[in-house]
């Protein structure tokens, strides 16, 4: 074989497979071969040598613009100039940029050892005689030059992640504050045009329009809130949110919490408060965050106790300077493999028909919340026993003591909201309904939203036919269908504590012939149904039309 030949030969690519690349550089071809003998049968994490060859600086240099990924080179000093060696090197540092390859500097000259300032300023990890490089010295040097070639290269991936893991954190951050403050304006828009709506004297003569209006004020109210909560994840996930140090009054905090979701209490479902001691100081911390982590907590508890209690208890340990909060609840629990996910966005936990939190990011946002205030945050649950929630914060007292909390009775809430909601509503042109017992058609509204729930009744009563049960979980309209007869049962598919598909597949196997309308825009989900012989399907956002043709449908109008 001609030099031309030994230089260029072409690479056999199945058996250089997954190889450590290794450039040898000598004017001497006795060298090459020797090489090659000796490392014939080395591996290194389970990867083999690939030689590749050159008998000159010149030569080096073209394979080296040809292979980036070469992992060390043993290069001869003196060849075709008594620096050829040397300026190889400069070439690979300065010129290609390349620091990860590992060089190993050879000479049959040992009187011509380049200056120290040299091996320190090229990175180069040895300089060897070829007469001391035995077999075994060479296989120590060459496996040595490896494992830090791999290391350089495990650290310079780590980095280049971490890199592109910050751009994309602050490209996604800068998205999602864009799409919010874009979301914003619209959205203050829709609630100060309501605001003037509510004040017209149209509303106090109409209370259809009126009971109609609240629904689409709660419904912005609800999307605020949630646009605001998901800037603040993005802000505390970049580390950006700074914290406030203002004054807290736990009492006031509690009770605007339990009203804000009172319409989800019923006689099944009893609210407990608990301030130890009696007489709570106010505190110092983030008012706003220790408001959205409680109300997340606890109407996710809430949605997944179907019966007894949900509680917010407080304690102060003034020695330590720490604030303690529980939110418990007696319902369904949680299994145990699933804590740990728990506070991951997106995580689909507790019931597998419905995530833990408002588009999986409640849980998150109170973790990122409670350790931007300095606090840990822990879950204990047992399943069918409930689940606790405790939250430990650091927080200074204050001089005043907070308001004495009085615990409002649901029945005066009840109350008010039917004086702003008329029970008897029609619509224009329609005749108002009858009493419940002249309506013919029983039907049961199954939907663990409220809202939809009165959306929906509202839209059924147009129709001055029927009369309308409502239940919030899958398990209570199981239970409703036992102890009273239906028409018509429409089930939401995504429920907690029990799903549309499990209870409709319950009822069926009872009541065959019981006509039943699932509420999904799912095509899998509606296959399942089928299987389970419910064929009647009303995708959300509903419409009056939409409902009529599913009624038609069914043959019920």
């Amino acid at each position: 074989m001609s030099e031309e030949d030994f230089l260029f030969a072409k690479e056999d690519t199945d058996i250089n497979t997954g190889a450590w690349k290794v450039l040898v550089v000598d004017d001497e071809k006795d060298v090459h071969d020797l090489t090659s003998l000796v490392l014939s049968d080395f591996k290194y994490l389970g990867k083999s040598l690939r030689f590749l060859n050159a008998l000159s600086g010149e030569e080096g240099r073209k394979i080296i613009e040809e292979n980036s990924d070469i992992a060390m080179i043993l290069l001869d000093v003196v060849m075709e100039t008594d620096d050829a060696g040397l300026k190889l090197v400069d070439f690979i540092r300065k010129e290609k940029g390349l620091h990860a390859v590992r060089i190993i500097l050879r000479t049959g000259q040992p009187g011509s050892a380049p200056e120290r300032s040299v091996i320190d300023n090229y990175d180069i990890d040895g300089y060897k005689a070829k007469t001391e490089l035995t077999s075994q010295k060479l296989y120590t040097t060459v496996r040595s030059a490896l494992k830090n070639f791999n290391d350089i290269r495990i650290a310079e991936e780590s980095q280049r992640n971490l890199k592109i893991a910050e751009e994309t954190s602050e490209l996604r951050e800068s998205l999602t504050s864009m799409i919010i403050h874009d979301l914003k304006n619209p959205l203050s828009t829709i609630r100060s045009v309501l605001e003037l709506w509510k004040s017209n004297s149209l509303f106090s003569i109409d209370p259809d329009l009126f009971f109609q209006l609240k629904l689409i004020s709660q419904a912005s109210e609800t999307i605020s809130e949630m646009v605001l909560e998901q800037l603040s994840l993005s802000q505390l996930e970049a580390g950006r949110y700074e914290p406030k140090n203002e004054l807290v009054d736990l009492n006031q905090l509690a009770r605007f919490i339990y009203l804000s979701n009172s319409q989800d209490f019923d006689d099944s479902l009893k609210f407990e408060f608990y301030a130890s001691p009696t007489v709570f100081p106010q505190l110092y911390q983030d008012k706003e965050l220790i408001r959205r982590t409680v109300t997340n907590l606890f109407s996710n508890a809430i949605r997944h106790t179907p019966k007894g209690f949900v509680k917010i208890s407080f304690e102060y340990d003034e020695g330590t300077e720490t604030l303690t909060i529980s939110v418990s609840d007696s319902g369904i629990g949680i299994k145990e493999e699933d804590i740990p996910h728990l506070f991951d966005k997106f995580y689909q936990a507790v019931s597998h028909h419905k995530k833990s939190s408002n588009f999986g990011i409640g849980l998150s946002f109170c973790d990122f919340a409670v350790k931007a205030m300095g606090g840990t945050i822990s879950v204990k649950s047992v399943i069918g026993q409930g689940t606790d929630f405790i939250i430990s914060i650091p927080a200074k007292k204050g001089e005043k003591t907070c308001e004495p909390y009085e615990l409002p009775s649901l029945e005066p809430v009840k109350k008010e909201a039917l004086q702003q909601e008329p029970q008897d509503r029609k619509g224009p042109g329609q005749e108002e309904s009858g009493s419940p017992e002249d309506l013919g058609i029983k039907v049961l509204l199954v939907d663990d939203s409220s809202t939809i729930r009165k959306i929906m009744t509202a839209f059924l009563k147009k129709f001055g036919i029927f009369q309308v049960d409502e239940a919030r979980d899958g398990k209570l309209g199981v239970d409703k269908i036992s102890e009273n007869p239906y028409d018509l049962v429409f089930f939401d598919i995504s429920m907690p504590i029990m799903g549309g598909l499990e209870a409709a597949k319950i009822v069926k196997s009872k009541f065959p012939d019981l006509r039943i309308v699932m509420l999904t825009a799912e095509f899998q989900k509606r296959e399942e149904a089928k299987i389970i012989g419910v064929t009647s399907f009303l995708t959300k956002p509903f419409t009056f039309d939409s409902i009529q043709e599913c009624l038609k449908n069914l043959g019920i109008i």
